[in-house]
């Protein structure tokens, strides 16, 4: 072998030695949600309000959803569109919204309590716009994450 090799394969040797090994693939931990969140609420930001939203898809939020079909609707009843959209104003007012701040009205500050979330979420002008964007929100992953996760990921989209 010429010298010239042998000291090529060397240089390589001490390199690979010297060189960090890259990882390959993501931390399974980056995933893991905090589960807390789900029953307590995690704040999400919608038009200048901050919504503590439950976790939908769990049992206790399909248990809840369940039992206020089950007051509303005869057994065995599927509703249309509409009386879901009903079904789900209730759900956001009874189980998925736990609370919020800064929200307004023309009348001055909206206060949460179950009888204001009744009162929002079973409106009807609502339907369409913030309850469906909140069931959506309470559907996302990342929404739940631990607190020191999601501050990195919004780090590094910075």
């Amino acid at each position: 072998m010429s010298e010239f090799l042998k000291r090529s394969e060397h240089n390589e040797a001490d390199m690979a030695q010297d060189e960090p090994i890259e990882k390959k693939g993501g931390n399974i931990d980056h995933l893991r949600e905090d589960t807390s969140k789900w029953i307590d609420g995690a704040p999400v930001e919608k038009f200048g309000i901050t919504f503590f939203m439950r976790r939908a898809g769990t049992k206790e939020a399909q248990l809840a959803l369940r039992q206020l079909k089950m007051k509303m609707f005869r057994p065995g009843y599927e509703p249309d569109e509409y009386e879901t959209m009903v079904l789900h104003g209730w759900w956001l007012a009874e189980y998925l919204c736990a609370g919020w701040k800064d929200m307004y009205s023309t009348d001055g500050e909206l206060e949460y309590s179950i009888e204001n979330a009744r009162t929002v979420f079973q409106n009807e002008s609502f339907y369409f716009s913030i309850n469906n964007e909140l069931i959506l929100e309470s559907l996302k992953w990342q929404n739940y994450l631990y607190d020191h996760i999601r501050e990195e990921i919004e780090n590094l989209k910075k």
